[in-house]
């Protein structure tokens, strides 16, 4: 930034001469005016020595003003000889006047640079003066200089006055441009200083010994003394100062203070011997720096790989289990790869048909992958790619080769148990139906005895040929549905049913053991329950009869209440039919209620012993529930 113009730039370049020429004008005035008094006056009138100390006391005082800059002193300056030439002008003869009229046109002159500050009017006015003086006074000009005439000494004061006049002016303008410049240079300065101080980074400056020439406030908060107003530097820099200085070489120093991470820049000058110290708190960075390696660390210390990959398929960064999982010694060999070498070439032409179109609308794709490892061999791996600003994706790879195999394990074991199952479930279908045959034989003889002529033992062993026969019948029919079940080949045989004609039924069939145990029984239907409604008749009254014969079973001389409901669902004409059996018999225990649909299990094992059962009933029960919704 230029501070003045070019013009008042060189005028300050010859701010010397004009001192020269100041100083050396009034001491030619006060010697002209001299030696003008001594020719009038002689050398023991009380005016010459007027005169002189007139003359000189106004030119010293001039020149004293003129240092401090004062415009006075130009005022002091042509009065002074102003006064001095109407000491003298009384006594030399001139007839024209222009004594009196070139003293008034120069002051004029300077009243009007004063006012109207028109540097070039004025010196106009000056040089007009002089040269209308001139050319009324050549005589006395070119008069014989040998001998002192008035006139000649006049004129010679007069002329140092009019030349005098044009340097004070310039001297007067140039001292203004310096009083300018000086006040826009301190405001500049002011300016950097309030910059510099106010700077959030530590700035500061030491000689050679460690002494502190200069600091802003950040660098005294900084290394404030805790204990008084001195500076305490951190360990090691003053060796890093005086190393700088030695070495003459900028000097980088980290130190911790205050909790603060600082950098120091140690920048010398040889020349003064002194080190600029620039500082900057570097907290948060560090801090950055400290979460990237610690998130760097975690990423290579991940059982799965990771790869940064470019939008032109390039690694950018892999860790070392992606270096590790596909067999290769180093992250850096991995590295000069491309992403597509990673693959198989078949399954990265499938990636980049049906998969990579997707990841420009989807952000994440998870899926499996075959992996080429650095021997060539194949690895099933289990990938995840992450779309990330500008065009990046994080590619992570998982070695599923191991879950593979185990994959392939469970189906060999699946296939296996469902071939031993469906062998076991032909076996007891085939067994059931084998023991099924002979077994309604030997009910049918033992319903043939029974017509005939028995004695009380007699009738006794055929009842119990009978009862056992129809307890087997039932465990190998309950043995056939359960395979029937889990083989899959249950079929439901949906027909019209009369709900008042089922319970009725139903409750016909469990009556006679219930009054063998000595229970009441009750049945109830609900008014929302439909008359008909579509259903396998036979399952139902199946699941029903094995309900009620667990209540009955555990019940003596109590109550067994059947209960049959409906509720409306949200399609029309459909629905949601509930039967309960509730007895008051001895009940099961809540912790044992989860086990009682699990095949051949009881809530207690002293049950089996004392009432029967192969466990199978409610299993039963609760699988063509759910067939039947």
């Amino acid at each position: 930034m230029q501070l003045v113009s070019t013009i008042d730039r060189k005028l300050l370049q010859t701010f010397w001469f004009d001192k020269v020429i100041w100083i050396s004008s009034s001491a030619a005035i006060v010697l002209a005016s001299t030696i003008s008094a001594l020719a009038v006056f002689g050398m023991s009138s009380p005016q010459t020595w007027l005169t002189l100390a007139i003359s000189g006391s106004s030119h010293f005082l001039a020149n004293f003003l003129l240092k401090k800059n004062r415009p006075l002193a130009i005022y002091i300056f042509f009065f002074g000889s102003y006064i001095t030439l109407n000491f003298l002008a009384p006594h030399i003869p001139h007839e024209n006047g222009l004594v009196y009229v070139y003293p008034l046109l120069i002051t004029t002159a300077v009243i009007t640079i004063r006012k109207k500050k028109n540097m070039v009017e004025a010196m106009v006015a000056c040089a007009a003066s002089f040269v209308l003086y001139i050319s009324f006074d050549v005589s006395s000009l070119f008069g014989n200089l040998t001998e002192f005439s008035p006139g000649l000494n006049y004129t010679l004061s007069t002329l140092c006055i009019g030349l005098s006049v044009v340097h004070v002016l310039l001297f007067s303008r140039k001292w203004k441009i310096r009083e300018t410049l000086v006040s826009k240079r301190y405001e500049k300065l002011s300016a950097f200083v309030r910059f510099v101080n106010e700077s959030p980074l530590p700035l500061l400056r030491v000689d050679e010994l460690g002494e502190v020439l200069l600091m802003n406030a950040s660098a005294r908060n900084l290394l404030r003394n805790k204990e008084g107003d001195g500076v305490r530097f951190p360990a090691g820099m003053s060796r890093a100062t005086m190393d700088a200085l030695q070495e003459n070489r900028t000097i980088e120093f980290d130190t911790k203070i205050n909790g603060h991470h600082i950098h120091f820049n140690l920048t010398p000058n040889q020349k003064e011997q002194y080190v600029n110290i620039y500082g900057e708190d570097i907290t948060s960075l560090q801090e950055a720096n400290d979460r990237l390696y610690e998130m760097n660390n975690a990423i290579n210390l991940s059982a799965d790989g990771v790869a940064v990959v470019s939008h032109d398929g390039k690694l950018e960064y892999v860790n070392r289990s992606m270096a590790h999982i596909l067999g290769y010694a180093s992250t850096d060999v991995l590295q000069e790869k491309d992403w597509k070498d990673l693959f198989s070439a078949t399954w990265f032409d499938n990636f980049n048909e049906t998969i990579a179109p997707l990841l420009r609308w989807e952000h994440v794709w998870r899926g499996e992958s075959i992996s080429v490892k650095s021997d060539g061999s194949w690895l099933h791996s289990y990938l995840t790619l992450t779309r990330i600003p500008g065009h990046k994706t994080i590619c992570y790879l998982r070695d599923n080769t191991k879950t593979k195999e185990f994959q392939e394990k469970l189906i060999k074991a699946k296939n296996k148990a469902e071939e031993a199952t469906k062998a076991k479930s032909e076996f007891l279908a085939t067994m059931s139906h084998e023991i099924r045959t002979p077994m309604n034989g030997v009910l049918g003889m033992a319903a043939l005895m029974t017509s005939t002529t028995l004695d009380e033992t007699q009738k006794e062993y055929v009842d119990t040929i009978v009862q056992s026969g129809e307890n087997l019948m039932t465990i190998i029919n309950e043995i056939l549905d359960f395979s029937k079940i889990e083989a899959g080949k249950m079929e439901l045989d949906q027909q019209k049913v009369s709900s008042k004609r089922l319970v009725g039924n139903v409750m016909k069939l469990a009556s006679h053991r219930a009054s063998v145990r000595n229970n009441t029984m009750t049945s109830k239907i609900g008014p929302d329950v439909p008359r008909f409604f579509l259903a396998d008749r036979g399952r139902i009254t199946q699941v029903l009869n094995n309900l009620l014969s667990n209540a009955i079973k555990f019940t003596k001389s109590g109550r067994v209440d059947l209960i049959m409901e409906a509720e409306p669902t949200d399609i029309e004409r459909e629905f949601k039919i509930t039967f309960k059996i509730c007895d008051t018999g001895i009940g099961i225990a809540k912790e044992k209620i989860d086990y009682l649909f699990n095949p051949f299990t009881q809530a207690d094992s002293s049950t089996t012993r004392k009432f029967g059962g192969t466990g199978l009933g409610l299993a039963i029960c609760k699988s063509l529930a759910k067939l039947m919704g």
